[in-house]
């Protein structure tokens, strides 16, 4: 896959769980700046109140 695409070899991930690690990685901000610094929210679905969409 990496002849003719992207060859990633190096990451940081956001978090050590999930929510926080998503939401850095969609937004390019720290778990802390976006609000989600825990798993604790669970899933976040699209009809969520406190998505990511939300955030500011």
């Amino acid at each position: 896959m990496s002849f003719e695409g992207q060859k990633w070899t190096n990451f940081y991930a956001g978090a050590s769980v999930c929510t926080p690690s998503r939401a850095a990685l969609l937004t390019g901000r720290l778990p802390l700046r976006s609000g989600l610094t825990s798993n604790t929210r669970g899933v976040l679905f699209p009809n969520s109140l406190n998505g990511i969409p939300n955030l500011k």
